[in-house]
């Protein structure tokens, strides 16, 4: 049971995060990606590195911001290691 909670809160958080952000911000979700096709792949896959890019992207992306998005990679990564280690066999 805390198995199925854990994959569940893991891999639904980031995305209802990018839902609010679209609901109510969706004038700075536009100046971020003019296209709606990467975005939404994003969601899918890689939600954290889309919510960092679309939080950082208006105001332009010098190379810190980069390396906040690389966090967000590194953060999706771990979310998916995360749930595949929950369901391994014998765990």
């Amino acid at each position: 049971m805390v198995r199925a909670i854990t994959s569940f809160l893991v891999l639904i958080i980031p995305r209802a995060i990018l839902l609010f952000y679209w609901l109510f911000y969706p004038a700075l979700e536009e100046a971020a990606t003019p296209d709606v096709f990467v975005p939404l792949i994003g969601v899918f896959f890689l939600p954290f590195t889309v919510l960092a890019y679309l939080l950082l992207a208006p105001g332009g992306m010098p190379l810190l911001d980069w390396l906040i998005v690389a966090l967000g990679f590194a953060a999706d990564i771990g979310c998916y290691a995360i749930v595949a280690r929950l369901y391994r066999p014998g765990a």
